[in-house]
């Protein structure tokens, strides 16, 4: 499983420095992990993967100046 999970990073990191360089590879790695994780477990696999968006989301809210 670690080589098949590591063929997947490989690949969301090629696609996000293509077209969506502005998003941390950290995001993408929490979310892979988030989902790896809580295979057994739809519910926490889906919770805390819209907490890792979330505080992402806010983060560069923050950052641009705007209220949250």
């Amino acid at each position: 499983m670690k080589n098949s999970l590591n063929e997947l990073l490989a690949t969301l990191e090629e696609i996000r420095t293509t077209q969506f360089p502005d998003i941390p590879p950290e995001v993408i790695v929490e979310i892979v992990n988030a989902q790896v994780n809580n295979q057994d477990n739809p519910g926490t696999r889906q919770s805390e993967t819209q907490k890792i968006i979330t505080q992402y989301t806010n983060l560069i809210t923050s950052e641009d100046g705007e209220e949250e």
